[in-house]
């Protein structure tokens, strides 16, 4: 009985500890065609890739809009303002570099930017959220695509876009000591909402639970 007070006691003296992530969920629309494109090829590349429409070193400057739903007519979030270029010989493989600038809801006027490659034919694509300003200044994450619609004739898309920034000092060592990382195709979540929510630091959880063990342990060997 004694053990066992002092483990709860214990216990309840022990501060909770979470890792602050920030959940952004929206559509990009690239529009190529029409009067009013969001997206224009800017550098045409010289050497063009078999049985597509698009060359290596073709550069596109983008200001697209992001909704909230996949509708062209959905609430604007925001805008994804940057550019993307064939980076690949053999297989329709993007450069991405671009700034998503928020300006509504709470994280109005802060930004995002998105650095990496974006293998378009591929389900689920993930790429590095490098760093961000006003509320993400010093965050880093990642961000999921998965396109929701292409027409292969104008070659407009709509993506949808997930993204997990996490605060700079939350973020893994990576050292994979917690286990392999998931698959882009695991990690995918749409929750259709912009939010924020937190998890337990598992490596925090797990002193405590050494501590408490060696506490009761130490109580028991008193009173035995």
């Amino acid at each position: 009985m004694a053990s066992l007070l002092s483990l709860l006691s214990l216990f309840l003296l022990l501060p909770i500890t979470t890792a602050n992530t920030t959940d952004l969920h929206f559509y990009m629309h690239d529009t190529l065609s029409g009067r009013n494109p969001t997206a224009i090829r800017s550098v045409v590349g010289p050497v063009a890739l078999p049985s597509t429409s698009i060359n290596f070193g073709d550069l596109y400057m983008i200001d697209d809009p992001l909704t909230r739903g996949p509708s062209p007519s959905s609430e604007l979030l925001g805008r994804a303002q940057g550019f993307y270029s064939v980076a690949s010989l053999s297989d329709q493989s993007l450069l991405m570099a671009v700034n998503l600038v928020l300006d509504s809801g709470e994280y109005n006027g802060s930004t995002l930017t998105v650095l990496g490659r974006d293998r378009i034919l591929d389900p689920v694509r993930e790429l590095p959220v490098v760093g961000g300003t006003g509320a993400f200044r010093m965050k880093r994450g990642y961000v999921l695509l998965k396109t929701n619609w292409f027409n292969q004739t104008t070659g407009d898309a709509v993506v949808e876009m997930d993204v997990h920034v996490f605060d700079d000092a939350d973020l893994d060592d990576g050292d994979d000591e917690d286990g392999p990382a998931a698959s882009p195709e695991q990690s995918h979540n749409s929750n259709g909402a912009i939010g924020r929510n937190f998890k337990w630091d598992l490596k925090i959880i797990s002193i405590y639970i050494c501590a408490l063990i060696f506490y009761t342990w130490g109580i028991d060997q008193i009173f035995s």
